[in-house]
């Protein structure tokens, strides 16, 4: 309590994310990431387009409304505007959630700033057409709470496209302690100096492995996520850091990924129930597949009416 003032709490989550948000290692990597899956969920959305399974273009009287798009951790929209592009629609209005404040892009692109699900609390039920949400889940806090929010913002027979981060228990386990440990900092120096060990850390790991013989890949039964390891290096920093990195990769890069990396809070176990979600989302399901090894994707629709 300063003159009668609350002390501003330092916000240790908020720091990290633009953190990681500003070096630009990170971002290249993400977008080259989202450009490699979308060449897959373009040829998949596609498809749905050409055999009707997804349309918003059924209902005449509607043709001079703008279509309301809601998207959820758009960041720059390249790839949602891809998206919108090919479900066809040309006259449309975003609400784009997303926690980093981002400047005016046009008038047809509106941006609330936040985190799911909190900031869609006071949307209008049944009021989107769309609702788009890949590559931002893994960030959420709450992800079935999120997805449910979300389906409820859609009108009945409308489509949602969502993507979920799917990781080893192990990966998670480390993920979530490595953030609960930069979590507790205290204040930005604490912080600072918190990410400085683990980046030092995970440098002079890779130094050190350098000279050892690490040829030999393994291919353990308990990895059951269909992806083996190349190297007993990649194993180690799987069990140690939530990421490894080849030889030569800047303490930028190194910093960004593993900042992401710790940020991830809404990714799944192999055995994460999507069927339910769906379930208790009230929608049905109308394509699932994978863009990576870890990576699905679900487009679905919003039932016309509750089950009985």
């Amino acid at each position: 309590m300063q003159n009668g003032k609350p002390k501003k709490v330092f916000d240790v989550f908020d720091s990290l994310l633009g953190r990681a948000s500003k070096l630009e290692g990170g971002s290249q990597s993400s977008r080259k990431k989202l450009n490699e899956k979308f060449s897959l969920l373009q040829t998949k959305i596609k498809e749905l387009v050409s055999t009707g399974e997804i349309r918003l273009d059924s209902v005449p009287q509607e043709k001079q409304i703008p279509k309301k798009i809601l998207v959820i951790g758009g960041g720059d929209l390249l790839l949602e505007l891809n998206l919108i592009s090919l479900l066809k629609i040309r006259d449309y209005q975003i609400t784009n959630i997303d926690p980093v404040q981002r400047g005016q892009m046009c008038p047809k692109i509106g941006q609330i700033t936040g985190y799911a699900p909190d900031a869609l609390k006071y949307l209008e039920v049944s009021s989107f057409d769309l609702a788009i949400c890949i590559g931002a889940s893994r960030y959420f806090e709450d992800l079935s709470a999120t997805y449910i929010q979300i389906a409820r913002l859609v009108k009945d027979g409308h489509p949602l496209i969502f993507d979920f981060a799917i990781t080893r228990d192990l990966r998670r386990a480390t993920s979530t302690a490595l953030r609960n440990y930069l979590l507790s900092a205290q204040d930005q120096r604490d912080l600072d100096n918190r990410i400085d060990e683990l980046i030092t850390f995970s440098l002079s790991l890779n130094n050190g492995l350098k000279s050892l013989p690490m040829t030999e890949g393994f291919q353990e039964s308990w990895f059951s996520d269909q992806r083996n390891f190349k190297n007993a290096q990649e194993l180690l920093y799987e069990c140690i850091l939530p990421f490894w990195f080849k030889e030569g990769t800047s303490r930028e890069m190194i910093e960004a990924l593993t900042l992401w990396q710790i940020l991830c809070r809404g990714e799944v176990s192999v055995n994460f129930d999507f069927d339910e979600l769906l379930k208790i989302s009230q929608a049905t399901q109308v394509s699932r597949f994978k863009t990576n090894f870890n990576t699905l994707v679900i487009v679905a629709k919003k039932m016309n009416k509750l089950p009985v």
